[in-house]
């Protein structure tokens, strides 16, 4: 997945955990009412481990953060600022 996926810093983890309390949603409802992606990668999302790039966007826009401000730079992802626009704004700023 290398060169294609993105995963959450630390600090990401928690804020994407905040954001999903704050709106009132269950990693479940992001996986399946949202259709986003499969259960497990949401999981996978939440735990800090690598999804691709479109997921991992798509996922921060609905618990409406900055993929940028999120994403573990020099992990296993890529850095963020590659010319893939993401959304501005976002919960918890």
């Amino acid at each position: 997945m290398a060169g294609r996926s993105l995963q959450l810093s630390e600090s990401g983890q928690q804020q994407a955990r905040q954001a999903l309390m704050y709106l009132g949603l269950t990693q479940k409802a992001i996986a399946y009412e949202r259709a986003i992606a499969a259960w497990s990668t949401v999981n996978r999302f939440f735990n800090g481990k690598p999804v691709d790039r479109f997921i991992f966007q798509e996922i921060c826009e609905v618990l409406e953060l900055d993929w940028q401000a999120v994403v573990e730079v020099g992990g296993e992802g890529d850095k963020p600022g590659d010319g893939v626009v993401g959304s501005e704004g976002g919960w918890g700023e």
